[in-house]
């Protein structure tokens, strides 16, 4: 099996390393096509073969990620079109670009619209994944591939990508704006900034680990994962928590998150807020 990942950036990069360890052995080609050659060396340690042309790339390829800007995605697929493989299935990573589009650029039904998110790079990626291939071996084999960099969710409808571009393709940043603000507020009273950067950063690992139930016995979370009570199991009443969680109602902490996400789902869809 031959995978082509057109471009060769911090997603194509992710991509990359996480198929190289998942499906590394037998009959297996990797190929990185990256038009900026000083990028190559990030694969070259890795054995991965690269190239600087596309259409080298995707020769005789199973599967193609495209891993290209939104901008370039349109030049990208007509550039390749006519030197798909039958066979291939092409999975895109670009945001807003959608499947009709896709479908038309590449003259192929074998696609797949996904949206996964920075956290690739260390194999935690949270991705999304629709596609109306019919084929059950290659709705599998995409899935495995996204799994490669963290785990894939697959939706009914496209749509359903733009709403999940907003909650896990820009969730990252939201946590680490409110690890900033705590920082900045932990310092603000008086804490050493590298021992409120160390309590933060220490209360955001657990509380997530808490929550995801690992390791195994670590809490009740997981499947029962209801972070209603795992908060009241921290808030006692009358206590410090109950009063910051206060100030968070007060001031409608609820309605902001609401607003800005609903913010964050409009541009994914192309829309004005």
């Amino acid at each position: 099996m031959k995978i082509a990942i057109i471009g060769g950036g911090n997603m194509g990069e992710a991509f990359a390393k996480g198929i190289h360890r998942h499906f590394s052995g037998g009959d297996f080609e990797l190929c990185v096509a990256e038009k900026n050659v000083e990028k190559h060396l990030a694969f070259h340690s890795l054995e991965i073969v690269t190239t600087s042309r596309n259409l080298d790339a995707v020769d005789n390829a199973d599967v193609v990620i495209l891993a290209v800007k939104p901008v370039d995605m349109e030049a990208t697929c007509r550039d390749i079109s006519v030197h798909l493989p039958g066979k291939c299935v092409v999975i895109s990573i670009a945001a807003g670009v959608k499947l009709a589009a896709l479908k038309e650029w590449l003259a192929s039904d074998r696609v797949a619209r996904t949206m996964p998110n920075l956290l690739a790079s260390i194999g935690k990626s949270t991705t999304v994944l629709y596609s109306e291939i019919k084929d059950t071996e290659l709705r599998m084999l995409v899935r495995k591939i996204l799994e490669s960099i963290g785990s894939a969710h697959e939706v009914a409808s496209e749509n359903e990508i733009d709403m999940a571009t907003a909650i896990s393709g820009c969730g990252p940043a939201y946590v680490w704006y409110f690890m900033e603000k705590m920082i900045a507020a932990g310092v603000a009273i008086g804490l050493d900034a590298e021992v409120a950067k160390a309590l933060t950063l220490q209360t955001f690992e657990g509380a997530s680990t808490y929550a995801t139930g690992t390791p195994v016995g670590a809490s009740p979370g997981g499947e029962n994962f209801d972070p209603t009570s795992m908060r009241l199991k921290v808030a006692s009443k009358g206590g410090s928590t109950e009063q910051a969680i206060h100030v968070f109602d007060e001031k409608n902490v609820e309605g902001i998150i609401d607003e800005a996400i609903r913010a964050a789902y409009a541009r994914a869809a192309g829309q004005e807020r």
